[in-house]
């Protein structure tokens, strides 16, 4: 399954460098909802999250049977939230709540999630 996540430069390189998911850089960074990882279906949703913070998308491919083993663990692909300040998403997301982070990691270690632009 190939997702988009919008962010800062800074969280861009780590991502990019195989840096892990942290949970406590997670919470720090978030704004909105549960601290988490957030994957956008769609590139063009993910470009509204990479101009909010001033950077830019990373593309995430997940294996579909990562994706089903993170979606069991806890997982969720949901719709992404509207505000009034939001833009007017047209596709989901993949929420990987922060007690996920360690599973995703392994996965990333093992090859199974790759990260790029």
């Amino acid at each position: 399954m190939r997702l988009y996540h919008g962010t800062d430069v800074n969280s861009l390189v780590d991502l990019l460098n195989g840096h892990d998911l942290d949970a406590e850089v997670a919470a720090g960074c978030h704004r909105n909802g549960a601290p988490g990882f957030y994957l956008a279906v769609l590139r063009s949703d993910a470009e509204y999250f990479a101009l909010r913070r001033e950077g830019n998308i990373v593309t995430i491919d997940i294996e579909d049977e990562a994706v089903a083993e993170l979606t069991r663990l806890g997982a969720m692909l949901q719709a992404i939230p509207m505000s009034p300040m939001s833009a007017n998403f047209d596709g989901d997301e993949l929420f990987i709540p922060v007690h996920l982070f360690r599973s995703f990691n392994e996965m990333r270690e093992q090859g199974r999630i790759h990260a790029f632009l």
